[in-house]
């Protein structure tokens, strides 16, 4: 298992994922509020927050 590049998961023989997070630079509080607007940046949390953390379970629901 590799180490993966900025932005990147990677995959464990047995499935697990693993994200591999590192501080690159400290942002202002205007440099955050600029990046909310950013294209780039708002596409990125969308794809992170649209993974399915327990495949096949359905969350909020009791069963």
């Amino acid at each position: 298992m590799g180490l993966p590049g900025p932005g990147q998961g990677e995959t464990a023989p047995l499935g697990n994922l693993y994200w591999i997070q590192t501080r690159v630079e400290d942002q202002g509080p205007q440099e955050k509020e600029c990046r909310l607007t950013d294209r780039e940046f708002t596409t990125a949390m969308e794809y992170v927050q649209s993974a399915e953390f327990f495949p096949g379970v359905v969350c909020g629901l009791d069963r």
